[in-house]
């Protein structure tokens, strides 16, 4: 339960009528809802990177921190355009062969997100770094079947049924809540409590 915030049961619908309250967020306010959802995601590229080797984690690292200090008002991200490519040259085809890699593109997908939202201020960005944590965690789930079994693969609905996805649903809401509320005064201190939560919740974003 994250104070109250989980008493909703989500499912394709509700989540979706979630997600398109986003438009109604300020720019900058997307883009921490975007960064917050990279932050999560993040662990699928720190595992890839431990099992594999590969992908260059510190730099994947400072992407994201660049986002917050911009966000933040501590630095410019200057040249952030420059970061969608070197992003992508983290991990390529062959890395889908292990799950991680796939975990790893999710979270390199994320933060490409993240960074498209800060240059552009468009809404579809942040949107998207919501749903591909729920996709992320829909890798999980189709790569565990006899730990994740569900009845009709088909369902749009059935990946509603797991407590992570619930949890991670929830930990959006949240935060779409708090952002919705934040004002010029509070901006810095409300951004700060996001960013120090999806650091620490991004230790069991693939935990029950």
């Amino acid at each position: 339960m994250l104070n109250g915030t989980n008493s909703i049961m989500f499912n394709s619908e509700v989540y979706n009528r979630l997600l398109k309250t986003i438009k109604l967020l300020p720019g900058r306010m997307q883009t921490t809802f975007a960064v917050s959802c990279s932050e999560r995601s993040l662990l699928g590229f720190i595992l890839y990177h431990n099992k594999s080797g590969r992908g260059d984690l510190s730099l994947v690292r400072e992407i994201i921190d660049k986002i917050w200090s911009d966000l933040l008002g501590i630095s410019r991200f200057n040249n952030a355009n420059k970061y969608i490519d070197i992003c992508a040259e983290q991990i390529d085809e062959d890395s889908l062969k292990i799950i991680e890699g796939s975990y790893a593109m999710k979270a390199l997908e994320n933060i490409d997100r993240a960074l498209h939202s800060l240059i552009t201020g468009k809404s579809e960005y942040a949107i998207q770094s919501g749903e591909l944590n729920i996709d992320a965690l829909d890798v999980l789930f189709a790569n565990h079947q006899k730990k994740y079994p569900v009845k009709d693969v088909n369902d749009p609905n059935c990946i509603w049924i797991f407590s992570q996805v619930q949890k991670e649903a929830a930990r959006q809401k949240r935060d779409i809540e708090l952002l919705m509320n934040t004002t010029e005064k509070t901006k810095v201190e409300n951004i700060t409590i996001i960013m120090e939560r999806a650091k620490k919740e991004s230790k069991d974003f693939f935990d029950e």
